[in-house]
């Protein structure tokens, strides 16, 4: 049964519905959409202030890009840079910005097992009369402990103290495969340090 929640403001409503229109189109199809960033943690955990909207695309044709930005407008949306098509096949990412709102989104586009894994977990969430889903508490840990800025923390220790009894050794194993392929063995040591801390202050 799909959770339900009304933390989300109403402008970010509005981007939202017109975002799954988008995403919705036949002709884009078949796409996972997955919530991920800010508004996923204000969702599964404390609601915090973010300033924009973060999607994650899996099963999606790269063939079929050039589409959706040429729809992207006809939705609602302008682009954020110069030339988001190349931008987008070169980063893996189209930065939008919803016109009328003005809030920006990012639309990631994932191909990797731990992406496709994120996309096959996640959790069907009601908005108002909007369905989506959202990222797992477990793997937004994942993502903020390989991104890890002061925010990421915060938000990790946020989902944690309300989701204690997490998958710990997945958790450390997605991280140390990001650690190795980045060539950043602290990424790993400061995630088995934030989760022993979060271990120490379980009641």
């Amino acid at each position: 049964m799909p959770k339900k929640s009304s933390r989300i403001d109403r402008s970010f409503q509005r981007v939202f519905r017109d975002l799954l229109n988008l995403l919705s189109d036949p002709a884009l199809q078949p796409l996972d959409a997955v919530l991920i960033g800010g508004i996923a943690v204000s969702l599964v955990a404390k609601p915090r202030f973010t300033a924009d909207i973060d999607m994650l695309l899996t099963n999606f044709d790269l063939s079929r890009l050039g589409i959706l930005i040429e729809r992207a407008p006809e939705y609602g949306f302008e682009f954020r840079v110069e030339n988001p098509l190349q931008f987008a096949q070169h980063y893996l990412v189209i930065l939008m910005q919803h016109r009328d709102t003005r809030i920006p989104v990012d639309i990631s586009l994932g191909f990797s097992p731990f992406e496709n894994e994120i996309a096959s977990r996640a959790t069907p969430t009601s908005l108002g009369s909007l369905r989506l889903r959202v990222a797992t508490p477990e793997d937004l840990v994942i993502m903020k402990l390989v991104a890890q800025r002061p925010i990421d923390l915060i938000d990790v220790q946020q989902i944690l103290a309300i989701h204690p009894h997490m998958d710990k050794e997945r958790i450390l194993y997605w991280v140390s495969e990001f650690s190795a392929a980045l060539e950043m063995p602290e990424l790993l040591e400061n995630a088995r340090r934030v989760l022993n801390q979060a271990s120490h202050g379980e009641s």
